[in-house]
C-alpha cells in the first residue's frame, strides 16, 4: 500500500502497479506558518511583511506538496520574489526537515503542516493559518500496489479508508483538531 503525501505519485502509478479503484483521498492537509517561540509568529502572518524575521523555513517547493503549497502563499503575498532576493528562505529537503528548522532555532519561523505542531487540542508557539484560498488543497492520497499477496495491505487499506471519512466513525473529528480535513467524498 502506497500512503502519499500527494496524488502525484498514486496517480502516477501504472496499471499493472495498482490494484484498480483502490486510489482514494485519506486526508487534506494544512498549512501553518509557525514558530516554537510565542509572540513571532502573529494571527495574521503580518510578520511575514515586517521583516522581523531574519530566515524562514520552507519544504522543497519542487520536491514537496507543503513546500510548493508555502511558495504559493508567498507568491499570493508578493514577498516569494523578495525573500528569495533577499536570501531570506531556508529551504529542506521535505516538510520535517522545514520543522526541525524551527525547531533546533535554524529558522526563526517555518511553513510546516499544522498536524506537526499540534495535540489536538492546542498549537505551541506562535501560528498563523493561511487561507486555503492561497494554496492549492493539500489532498494525500493511498493507493493498493498490486503484487502484496497477503490481507495485511487490504485491512491497513480498510481502517486508513474508514479513518479518513470515506467510512465515517469517530476519528474524522480528531483528525480535524489535528490539521487534517475529514474527506467525505470520493
Amino acid at each position: 500500500m502506497l500512503l502519499s503525501a500527494d496524488t502525484e505519485r498514486p496517480n502516477s502509478c501504472k496499471p499493472r502497479s495498482s490494484v484498480a479503484g483502490s486510489r482514494f483521498t485519506y486526508a487534506i492537509g494544512t498549512l501553518v506558518l509557525w514558530s516554537p517561540k510565542p509572540g513571532i509568529v502573529d494571527a495574521d502572518g503580518k510578520v511575514l511583511t515586517t521583516g522581523r524575521f531574519k530566515m524562514l523555513g520552507i519544504a522543497d517547493p519542487k520536491a514537496a506538496p507543503y513546500g510548493a503549497a508555502a511558495q504559493q502563499v508567498l507568491a499570493h503575498l508578493g514577498l516569494w520574489d523578495k525573500l528569495n532576493q533577499d536570501k531570506n528562505i531556508a529551504t529542506g529537503e521535505n516538510i520535517n526537515q522545514a520543522w526541525q528548522f524551527a525547531v533546533t532555532g535554524n529558522v526563526d519561523l517555518a511553513f510546516v503542516a499544522l498536524s506537526q505542531v499540534t495535540d489536538g487540542k492546542a498549537i505551541s508557539g506562535s501560528y498563523w493559518l493561511p487561507p486555503q484560498s492561497l494554496y492549492t488543497p493539500l489532498e494525500q492520497d493511498a493507493i493498493i500496489l498490486s503484487g502484496q499477496p497477503n490481507a495485511r495491505p487490504r485491512s491497513v487499506y480498510e481502517v486508513v479508508a474508514r479513518r479518513s471519512g470515506c467510512h465515517r466513525d469517530t476519528q474524522g473529528s480528531r483528525l480535524s483538531a489535528q490539521g487534517i480535513d475529514e474527506v467525505t467524498h470520493l
